[in-house]
């Protein structure tokens, strides 16, 4: 599975799309544009749609949809340049000039040579819980061999549950179709506190200094975790043990302290460092700052030409090109 995922749920919900559960492909963007070609104004549909599974090897041969009410199929398919991943794919339709809607749904698909028919339920917009800190600290201390690789809180609800390798299943799926892993299991890590995750894994990050003694250790520890988190100190010290300290495996400390947020003392050590503040450097980077804001506006507006004068739509800042554009 591939952490890119998390992005495509959230799209796909922020716009709307209607997906059904048993799909292995579904719609995250539809946009409608109008341009000219050879002096006449023709309207196109662009649909972007993922392989959720994330496994496609050229697989899919065709799709057949409802834009707008009517059944069409559609055999070409090309890669979104944004994504540059074979799962993630894009196709352009002509529409009447007229045609403003743009409700496109899939009904089924050819996969392999077999016809795979959807009946499934549509899928509503879900949550996902985002806590980066948290997802770091899951992946260090429940898989710290990245023997799993975690890229979302685990969600679980009535109607479906979302594994921690991003994948939405059915309730009634006990077992997650991409990594295979028991709803059980995504329960339990969804249950477990931050706090707890934290306080509880405390002495694998204290590292004593040369020349301090454990109280000074101990006491620098607890100011810093107070400082960034706000736990009470008295309860920050109770989880703090000497003797795992001391003898504490030097490969989980070590781990901690080279990830990219290892403890509130690297927030500590940056701000102990004397900054340059030299005014004329700060206006000098103010000008740049400004210079590239003017030179990105026109550059945008050159690339945005450019890419209807190649025939692609421009769309999030970006040039769409597809193989089936006419």
């Amino acid at each position: 599975m591939d952490k890119k995922v998390i992005s495509l749920y959230q799209l796909m919900n922020a716009n709307h799309c209607k997906n059904r559960a048993d799909a292995q492909y579904w719609i995250y963007q539809i946009d409608s544009e109008i341009k000219k070609i050879n002096g006449l104004s023709r309207r196109f549909i662009k649909v972007l749609f993922f392989n959720r599974y994330f496994n496609e090897k050229d697989n899919l041969m065709r799709l057949y949809l409802l834009v707008n009410g009517k059944e069409v199929q559609q055999d070409q398919f090309s890669a979104v340049s944004q994504y540059n991943d074979p799962n993630v794919l894009g196709f352009l339709l002509e529409v009447d000039l007229a045609e403003e809607a743009k409700d496109v749904e899939i009904l089924s698909y050819i996969q392999d040579g077999k016809t795979v028919q959807l009946s499934g339920s549509y899928v509503p917009a879900f949550d996902l819980v985002t806590d980066e800190e948290k997802l770091r600290l899951l992946q260090l201390y429940q898989y710290p061999n990245k023997e799993k690789e975690i890229h979302t809180i685990p969600v679980i609800e009535d109607d479906h549950w979302i594994c921690f390798c991003g994948n939405y299943n059915l309730s009634s799926e006990l077992y997650c179709k991409v990594c295979a892993t028991k709803i059980e299991e995504a329960e339990q890590m969804a249950s477990i506190d931050k706090k707890a995750l934290i306080l509880n894994n405390i002495n694998a990050v204290i590292k004593p200094e040369q020349n301090e003694t454990m109280e000074e250790t101990i006491t620098r520890y607890v100011h810093a975790f107070h400082n960034k988190y706000g736990y009470d100190q008295d309860e920050i010290r109770s989880y703090i043990d000497e003797e795992k300290i001391v003898k504490g495996p030097k490969e989980m400390s070590q781990t901690v302290a080279s990830s990219s947020t290892e403890t509130p003392l690297s927030q500590t050590a940056s701000a102990a460092k004397p900054a340059n503040k030299w005014p004329w450097i700060i206006a000098v980077a103010v000008g740049v700052v400004i210079l590239l804001l003017i030179l990105s506006s026109s550059m945008s507006s050159y690339n945005k030409q450019r890419c209807y004068e190649k025939g692609g739509l421009w769309i999030n800042g970006g040039c769409e090109m597809f193989d089936d554009w006419s």
